[in-house]
């Protein structure tokens, strides 16, 4: 069994906020920069959602790690006041860090952060596509509905409350001047999208299998990859024509968090948690990472190169490739373990940063 690194470091702000939930990082390799937004609150503890956060970690000094306020509740976004927050992805976007930002769970929305000036330096509506359509509209749950149904498949439920918002917290992949993502919801098939404005998502297809909450891409030797959480058959797929059509490839262990997957060192490297490992202080699943390292469709060419257990978590596990180092952002429960909420331990206290030796 591996361990994680002796030395890491706390860089989300232990001051100022009392949470920080798991990031969807970018890197910035000019910079020699991770910019990782998060979930946190002043006053609250584990799932909440009235801020996000900004931590600006030095690769090469990550203990001098700093947090910006991204958003927070009272702000006004594209017009709406902010009563609650979340963010998944983000990308960088002439200059700036773009977030993606579900407000009030009705409105998605992106904002800027621009490095040089440290401050927010715009904002919009991010807006959803596909052939038929004369002209893009703003991401909504009855945007996906609409496509999902218009293709045959059932399960997405765009009027129930807060967990069927659009997610997109697939790691962003870029391909020939293009980023690839996947949209989700609590309860979706994930819709496989391209963005060349930076604002405007190009809906390809859809893998016919439904998922909680997040689906992982990978781009590889002309192969699409998908790994997603919460699906009760295959959770591994592939395909061949740009994402079109997807084939089953079988399932890995589902922990119930958010996988990771991404091109390293030539391969694809692919990231889960498994539940029943034990010590676990926290959710079950939630603390243990295990990486696999191969490619093609068929799960029994990856090996295993890493897997570490941590009973205080390691909750929404974060991968960053750094010219062939590999990085690792992810929350645990060291500060509150003791803590509830939701009558689960969350283990979302604070977001930690290691660099892993393989």
């Amino acid at each position: 069994m591996g361990k994680l690194p002796a030395i890491r470091t706390v860089v989300s702000d232990t001051r100022r906020f009392t949470c920080g939930s798991g990031s969807v990082a970018c890197l910035s390799p000019d910079a020699r920069r991770i910019w990782a937004p998060y979930l946190t609150s002043a006053t609250g503890f584990g799932e909440c959602h009235d801020a996000t956060a900004l931590a600006d970690i030095p690769i090469d000094r990550p203990q001098e790690a700093v947090s910006h306020v991204l958003c927070k509740a009272g702000d006004s976004v594209c017009g709406t006041r902010v009563e609650s927050v979340v963010n998944f992805a983000s990308f960088l976007w002439e200059g700036c860090l773009r977030v993606f930002l579900a407000v009030n769970d009705a409105l998605f929305a992106w904002r800027d952060w621009d490095p040089q000036s440290g401050r927010v330096a715009g904002e919009g509506v991010f807006k959803g596509r596909w052939g038929e359509m004369a002209e893009p509209e703003p991401l909504s749950p009855q945007l996906i509905s609409r496509y999902l149904d218009g293709r045959g498949f059932t399960g997405f439920n765009p009027c129930k409350a807060r967990d069927d918002r659009c997610l997109f917290q697939s790691k962003p992949q870029w391909l020939g001047g293009a980023l690839y993502g996947f949209l989700t919801s609590s309860c979706s098939q994930p819709i496989l999208f391209t963005c060349r404005d930076g604002a405007t998502f190009e809906f390809v297809g859809a893998v016919p299998e439904i998922c909680a909450y997040e689906c992982q891409l990978a781009l590889h030797g002309g192969l699409l990859y998908a790994v997603m959480r919460g699906a009760k058959g295959d959770n591994f797929w592939t395909s061949t024509d740009g994402g079109a059509t997807w084939r089953a490839s079988g399932r890995l262990p589902d922990g119930l968090q958010r996988q990771q997957m991404l091109v390293w060192r030539g391969k694809v490297l692919i990231g889960y948690s498994a539940p029943d490992e034990t010590p676990c202080a926290v959710r079950n699943g939630r603390n243990n990472i295990h990486l696999l390292w191969g490619e093609g469709p068929d799960l029994s060419a990856y090996r295993e190169i890493f897997h570490a257990v941590d009973p205080a978590g390691i909750v929404y596990p974060d991968l960053v490739d750094v010219n062939g180092e590999l990085h690792l952002l992810w929350s645990n429960s060291e500060r509150f373990p003791t803590l509830v909420k939701w009558g689960a331990v969350q283990g979302k206290d604070q977001l930690l940063h290691a660099k892993l030796e393989l």
